[in-house]
This record gives structure tokens, sequence and C-alpha cells, in this order.
């Protein structure tokens, strides 16, 4: 689990130190002070210690929104990561977990076709290789932009797994459906139920069904007819994605951008309850970036008989050139106490 994160020279970021994270961390802030970015850099951190699905969710998390929003050159795929544009300035992320550290170093490069790319190097506490530098490439094909990674998982540290939830319900159902199953598998369908029913208690059970000959997610409701998950609103959805991915990420960590999205206040401390329930289950930390004042308080609220499982990190940028963001971090007695002077923590 994570303990702290620092991160250099990474998107909006000169510096940030990011002290005293807990098994669920809320992060909050104004708008366009890096709660995102944030997210990004934990992901980026876990993924300079994972390959293979792990590139796979950095090209479908991360790029895709560029590869939708620009036609990318070669350069400006990995320019929006570095502090400034700078690529001449390394990317570090140091992750204190528990009682080791691994910093994780991106410098930018190219590989012997000429693709644009980073290398990565990874340390430990005494500034020690815990692996030879590997390349992280993006190859350019008819849909965009991929990423492709070079080298093996050779430390146990090295292969734990985490999920970043930026871009919801962009899964196809068919993937969805493969996911629930897996679930079932390992046993945690009854965890997935009871967060869905959260959102709507008439959900009787889910069922795999064939759609056109392809499998999709369809929810019973004692109405004499399945319904399609996609059909149930945002809120489904979302809780679903949430337990899929602390199931999926288990031993790891879970990031969750606007958790709130989608969800009606009145049930977010139920939420809040049932997700630290499989998240302990799971050995899943959460972090999650949120505007919401309800989000915040319906979390307090959930894990306020449990001291050590909870804190809160506000971003702030500095109003003056050059607009350097900072942290201030709450643990459940701080921030009890400024939710009772009505202090606005969002």
């Amino acid at each position: 689990m994570y303990r702290r994160l620092t991160i250099e020279h990474f998107r909006g970021f000169e510096y940030l130190d990011l002290p005293n994270l807990a098994p669920i961390t809320l992060l909050s802030g104004k708008n366009n002070t890096g709660k995102t970015a944030v997210l990004e850099a934990f992901f980026t951190h876990a993924a300079g210690r994972f390959s293979g699905e792990q590139a796979k969710s950095i090209d479908r998390d991360l790029f895709a929104p560029l590869n939708r929003s620009q036609k990318l050159t070669k350069i400006s795929s990995w320019q929006p990561f570095f502090h400034n544009y700078d690529l001449d300035s390394p990317v570090r992320l140091s992750g204190f977990l528990d009682e080791s550290k691994v910093t994780v170093e991106w410098q930018a490069t190219s590989d012997r076709d000429g693709l644009d790319g980073t290398v990565t190097r990874l340390t430990d506490n005494e500034d020690k290789p815990l692996r030879s530098k590997f390349g992280t490439y993006v190859d350019k094909t008819k849909h965009g932009y991929q990423i492709r990674t070079a080298g093996q998982a050779d430390h146990p540290f090295l292969r734990t797994t985490a999920r970043i939830l930026t871009n919801r319900a962009r899964v196809s159902q068919q993937e969805l459906a493969e996911r629930v199953s897996e679930l079932k598998v390992r046993g945690f369908d009854q965890q997935l139920l009871a967060a869905m029913r959260i959102i709507d208690p008439r959900l009787a059970n889910l069922e795999i069904l064939l759609s056109n000959g392809k499998p999709m997610v369809h929810a019973n409701f004692d109405i004499g007819r399945m319904m399609p998950l996609p059909l149930l609103g945002e809120g489904m959805s979302a809780v679903a994605d949430f337990i899929l991915a602390l199931v999926e990420a288990s031993n790891g960590i879970v990031l969750i951008d606007e958790i709130e999205n989608g969800i009606h206040h009145s049930a977010l401390t139920s939420l809040w309850e049932h997700l630290s329930q499989v998240a302990e289950l799971t050995n899943t930390q959460i972090i999650a970036a949120t505007h919401s004042h309800e989000c915040v308080v319906a979390a307090y609220r959930a894990l306020r008989d449990q001291p050590d499982r909870l804190s809160l990190i506000r971003l702030h940028a500095d109003p003056k050139p050059p607009y350097a963001v900072r942290a201030t971090d709450y643990d459940q007695e701080t921030l009890e106490s400024a939710l009772e002077m009505n202090l606005d923590v969002r």
C-alpha cells in the first residue's frame, strides 16, 4: 500500500509531495489543480513496475483521450506527461509502500526503429536498481497510437496491479461480460450485487445472456424481462465498475476520478461502507478524486469508526506565478474538525 508519493516534473507539477496516504484517500481541490494528474501519477508509478496488461490500460485510459482530441506526432504523444512539455527534465515518481521506497524515472528517448517513447529506471530505498532499464514506446496504428513495453518483471514489487477509472463505460459489452464472469469465478458476485442494490434495491441477480450472438450482462428485476446493464443508467454501471476494479486489482490500487458522478448523494454513505469492505477483503487501496462535499461527508461518516482507513488531500494552486500546486492533508481527526467548523475541504 502506498504511504506516500512524491511527484517531480510530471504534468502540471514541478514538485508535489503527497504524505499520509491511507487505505482510502480522497483527493479534492478546485478545477485545474491536478486531481486527475495525481491519479495518472499513481498509475504511471504502478505502470513502471508492470508491463503486459498494464500497458494496455495506459493505452486505453491515458492515450485514448489524446487520440480522440488531436492528431498525434511522435513527440507530442509523450510531451503532455512532462512538466511544461520539457522532455529534457525526466519525470521522477517516488512511491513509499509500507517499508520500501521505489522511484520510477521516465526519460524521453527513441528505440532502434525511431519510435517515440521513454526509458524507465527503477531504484529502491538506497537508489540501487531493481531491474535494468526498459522501454515504453508508442506505436502508430490505423486506430491511433498504442503502448508497448520491453522487459519482464523480475522482482515481486514489479507485479503490483493498478486500475484507473477516468473514462467510464468505454469497455465493450463483451469485455464487461468476461469481467463479470471472472468475478463470479472468484466468488465476489454477491459483493457486486450488494453494491448495485445500493443504487436500486429491486435488483434480483445478474445473468450473462447472448445478444446478437455476443455475451452481454443483463439484470433481473423480476419484471418478466431481463434488462441489459447499459440501459440501467450511469450509477449502476459506475458502481459495477468500482467493484470489478477492486477485485481485479487485488493487493494493488484502484484510482477513481470524480467518484460521485452519476450517484445520488443519498447513496454515498452506504456505497463508501461497501467499497471499504470490498477493498479490505481484496487488500486493495483506493485513491478517489471528488468535487463533492456530500461525497467527503459520506466517506467520513462511513469510516468514522475506523480512524486509520481514511485521509483527504486537498490540492490548491498558488495565485501568483509560477502557480505551484501544494497539498494539505487531513487525517480523520482533522477532517472531523474541519467538517464541524464548516470549512470547505472540497
